[in-house]
């Protein structure tokens, strides 16, 4: 059994540092996390874990066009999350693992006084039969649910005037996998996975697949595809809780070769998003799914702690060419959260006469775009790039205790 509690206050900090962000209250926040595991009979394995955390602040936000002009915001936040897994063979060929998890989410804000609180409770099982067939397929089988519970309100005191809005969403689903070694150099694996949304009336079954090929001792070739589908975000659902889940296509090929402790990956991706959520006529509150996309990337990676004595360092590089036509996008551009090319950077040396551990990391991010009202493009002006250089050490006086500096 294992547990932690923390405390967290960055406003000393912030004091001293000056910040763009105009704090009233900088964050603080208190957490905790337990987790126990403990055998049942001779092969059962019983695991809980939970988390709890709260977290406050207050600050104002300005007016873009008007500065001068502010708005105070207050925010509150509870969250608790808990979750309690079983697994237990059966007998030679069959085995049984499932789980039940428990979410409690609120958000209790204030805008210049008026009162506005989110709260979220989601419960989440599932129950999963793996059977093998024999030593060259194994077959996986199971059901889950998940239910969201979801309350939003307002008030406006100077109007007093309330809104209210909510939602229950309950998914049920089932799935079936089936995992087959043609060889020992090949694998493949197939499923489906069926599910149905209560807030829709409606079900749909996904398709996935992946293939694994070694063509040598360490190198390792992986493809997969599959359709996943996700629950619009809570503030389109409960405007219109009649809108479908948002659809992704996957496509993935992926190399790895891990070798005389050093790897390296090389993977390559294509996703097709369907059913996205949709302004219509750049009105939030009509809504549609007639939003569409695609992201289109690289991914590079490579760790090493084996050429340079008692070094670990590893390099990761990630190309994203990506565009949506959604929310009150008027034309398919590239999201303001998407950035082209990300480079990092993290280097470990350790120092074993003092017990001691000297890191340091570089992070990159080119310009992400951004929508100026000034220029006819939308969406293609784009921010500062992004560089960060940062270095930490830590020391073990004691096996129990870690003195660490960043």
């Amino acid at each position: 059994m294992t547990g932690k509690i923390q405390y967290t206050n960055i406003r000393p900090y912030y004091s001293l540092l000056g910040q763009e962000v105009d704090w009233i209250d900088a964050p603080v926040s208190i957490q905790g996390t337990t987790a126990y595991r403990t055998q049942v009979g001779k092969a059962g394995l019983l695991k809980f874990f939970g988390n709890f955390n709260s977290t406050n602040f207050a600050m104002y936000n300005h007016d873009i066009a008007q500065p001068l002009l502010r708005q105070r915001m207050d925010l509150d936040n509870k969250y608790g999350y808990s979750s309690l897994a079983y697994q237990q063979p059966i007998n030679d060929k069959w085995s049984m693992r499932g789980g039940l998890a428990y979410s409690y989410n609120q958000n209790a804000a204030k805008f210049d006084g008026s009162p506005a609180t989110e709260i979220e409770k989601g419960l989440h099982s599932k129950f999963i039969l793996e059977n093998t067939v024999s030593d060259r397929v194994e077959l996986r089988m199971g059901v889950e649910m998940i239910s969201r519970d979801y309350r939003a309100s307002r008030a406006y005191e100077q109007s007093s005037q309330n809104q209210a809005a909510s939602f229950t969403e309950v998914i049920g689903a089932s799935f079936v996998e089936v995992e087959a070694f043609a060889s020992k150099n090949f694998v493949a694996k197939g499923g489906a996975r069926l599910e149905g949304n209560s807030l829709l009336g409606k079900a749909a079954v996904d398709p996935r697949i992946s293939l694994a090929y070694r063509p040598g001792k360490q190198g390792q070739f992986s493809f997969a595809y599959g359709i996943f589908r996700q629950s619009a975000k809570n503030q389109y659902l409960r405007v219109d809780n009649s809108l479908n889940s948002e659809r992704a296509e996957h496509f993935i090929l992926n190399y790895q070769i891990i070798h005389n402790n050093r790897t390296f990956r090389v993977e390559t991706y294509y996703k097709k998003y369907a059913d996205l959520v949709k302004f219509v006529n750049a009105d939030g509150t009509l809504l549609n799914n007639q939003g569409s996309g695609y992201a289109k990337g690289i991914e590079l990676f490579w760790r090493d702690n084996k050429s340079i004595r008692n070094v670990d360092y590893w390099v990761s590089y990630s190309f994203l060419d990506t565009q949506r036509d959604y929310l009150n996008f008027p034309i398919a551009a590239t999201p303001s959260f998407a950035s082209k090319h990300n480079f990092s950077l993290v280097y470990k040396h350790f120092i074993m006469p003092i017990k001691s551990q000297v890191g340091f990391t570089y992070s990159y991010g080119s310009g992400r775009p951004y929508y100026n009202p000034n220029n006819e493009r939308f969406n293609t002006d784009r921010t500062p790039e992004y560089h960060d250089l940062s270095a930490n050490i830590a020391y073990l006086p004691k096996n129990w205790l870690i003195i660490y500096a960043s």
